[in-house]
């Protein structure tokens, strides 16, 4: 996607076609990353990643202080180690 085809849409369609086009199964980002690769603010990716945790199209994994995304097809995967890591 061209600066000038994101221009055109929302910031939001702008996450899903990311996670459409480009997010390999078996990868994992941060907001940092996210925030770099749009140059949004941190807030501001944060609220979009979310909202894809809550569409049930991501997983959160939070470990002392860190937090990744990853899709949510990698949630069983995390699922044993609860007692240890803060996962939605």
């Amino acid at each position: 996607m061209t600066e000038q085809d994101s221009s055109l849409i929302s910031t939001h369609d702008r996450f899903t076609v990311f996670y459409t086009l480009e997010w390999k199964d078996e990868a994992v980002y941060t907001t940092r990353d996210f925030a770099d690769l749009f140059k949004l603010e941190f807030r501001d990716v944060r609220y979009h990643l979310m909202r894809m945790v809550d569409d049930g199209l991501l997983c959160r994994v939070k470990y002392e202080g860190n937090t990744w995304y990853m899709k949510r097809c990698n949630y069983d995967d995390f699922k044993k180690l609860r007692p240890y890591i803060h996962l939605l």
